[in-house]
């Protein structure tokens, strides 16, 4: 069954306000026990990636990660498995890198 309207609209920020309280949750348990954590834009990870941001659409950005997970792993996965999968990546390429002291790469 399709929500129409203002239920779709309710459904949608009930869905964003539990993630929102999920995350916040999770970051108050990490910040509790001491581990190290990051956030990261989904345009600062797309890019690194080089998946194009343009003007394209929500759902042509989820394809093109999806085409861009396909191509480098042969791996036909879901949109959101293919955004973890992109995050990953970004940190491995952009966090992975080994740094001086003075911050060059080495």
């Amino acid at each position: 069954m399709q929500t129409f309207g203002a239920n779709r609209n309710q459904q949608q920020v009930e869905t964003y306000r539990i993630l929102a309280n999920l995350q916040g949750v999770l970051l108050d348990t990490i910040f509790e026990i001491d581990l190290p954590c990051e956030l990261v834009y989904s345009s600062t990870w797309r890019k690194t990636c080089d998946i194009n941001e343009g003007n394209s659409t929500r759902e042509n950005k989820k394809k093109a990660a999806q085409d861009k997970v396909f191509s480098w792993y042969g791996l036909q996965c879901t949109q959101d498995e293919a955004d973890a999968i992109c995050i990953g990546k970004y940190f491995v390429l952009e966090k992975g890198k080994k740094k001086t002291t003075w911050g060059e790469e080495i």
